[in-house]
């Protein structure tokens, strides 16, 4: 039914907490489930009730979108998710979300902090400089409080459900991203391609980010404006992500 792709780095006890969560859901035993480990250290993994159970060891760090495309090419179930291993207590009906799931469809469901309020910047509007101003100035909307299912302009891939064969079709993740925005992008390119992205806030789960040393925040920044210059070269105009260094 699902193909759950989750690449691991760094997130061995996040991952454990994830797939036992996974694992308690009903419809467990029907997931294909495959982890592609971007660590230098492979991981052992213990029989699990899932369906299937896959693991593709890179052994270094080749970013998310290639590790999420190594993890698609394993994929042989009719639906696909995308879930960051530091997600946990999902919704008993997460899969219910399939039903939201036309072909050429992104669904994604509220993704909740620790305390249970809906993450900030899990789903968006369409990027655009104005919009990025906006944002900047705290005179941005707030999608994500939204109680009704939604179209929105992009999603976070922390929990991206999707058709297999859609997400093929436009060749998955563009690789030219090694942190940051391959999510925003995969959701323009599947609109671009006649599709549509669905906010679906009844169903839920948790996201656990973890605290970050001024080291890794300072790399975090480059990663993360190095892929919204290339957002914007690529999709908006170049002399808009000039505009915003």
């Amino acid at each position: 039914m699902i193909s759950f792709i989750i690449t691991n780095y760094h997130s061995t006890d996040e991952l454990m907490h994830c797939l036992d969560d996974l694992e308690r859901l009903p419809d467990a035993a029907t997931f294909e489930v495959i982890i592609v480990n971007n660590d230098k250290q492979s991981l052992s993994l213990p029989h699990r009730r899932f369906g299937a159970q896959k693991y593709h060891h890179i052994g270094r760090n080749v970013g998310y979108a290639r590790a999420n495309n190594a993890g698609l090419h394993h994929a042989t179930q009719q639906y696909v998710c995308f879930l960051n291993p530091d997600t946990h207590s999902f919704s008993a009906n997460l899969t219910d979300i399939l039903n939201h799931l036309t072909p050429n469809t992104i669904a994604v469901p509220q993704i909740r902090t620790e305390d249970g309020t809906p993450q900030q910047w899990s789903v968006g509007d369409e990027v655009t400089l104005w919009n990025i101003i906006k944002n900047n100035m705290g005179l941005h909307k707030k999608p994500w409080h939204a109680t009704d299912v939604r179209p929105v302009a992009w999603a976070s891939g922390a929990a991206l459900f999707a058709h297999t064969a859609s997400i093929k079709n436009i060749g998955g993740f563009d690789e030219a991203y090694f942190l940051y925005f391959e999510d925003v992008d995969l959701c323009k390119r599947l609109r671009d391609n006649g599709g549509r992205v669905l906010y679906v806030p009844h169903i839920t789960l948790t996201h656990t980010a973890g605290a970050s040393s001024k080291k890794t925040r300072k790399k975090q920044k480059k990663h993360y404006y190095t892929s919204q210059d290339l957002f914007f070269s690529k999709h908006v105009g170049a002399w808009h992500a000039r505009l915003l260094r």
